[in-house]
């Protein structure tokens, strides 16, 4: 894949690259709609953490808002997925929802 934007203008391949494993599957837990404190039992963390996460997440993908980073995840959910699983191997182990 190129370095353009990614469909919405707002996604770059590059940005995404930027992220690490474990902001890649918080950014999956958001894209199938998770509330964070989900989010957080799902990873062992605290909800504080995911909280975190997100900022840095949105940082990174230059994505500014809670609702606009939940929404950009969500709406390319089968994307993000397709793209972790081309650049890490595996699918992250979550239960089904």
């Amino acid at each position: 894949m190129s370095d353009k934007h990614y469909e919405t203008g707002l996604l770059s391949i590059s940005s995404l690259y930027s992220l690490t494993r474990t902001e890649w599957k918080v950014l999956i837990l958001i894209a199938r709609d998770l509330p964070d404190a989900d989010i957080a039992q799902t990873l062992s963390f605290e909800t504080k953490s995911v909280h975190n996460y997100r900022a840095r997440i949105g940082d990174k993908l230059n994505v500014k808002g809670y609702s606009v980073l939940s929404c950009l995840a969500r709406r390319h959910c089968n994307e993000l997925q397709k793209l972790f699983n081309d650049w890490h191997g595996t699918a992250p182990l979550f239960p089904e929802i």
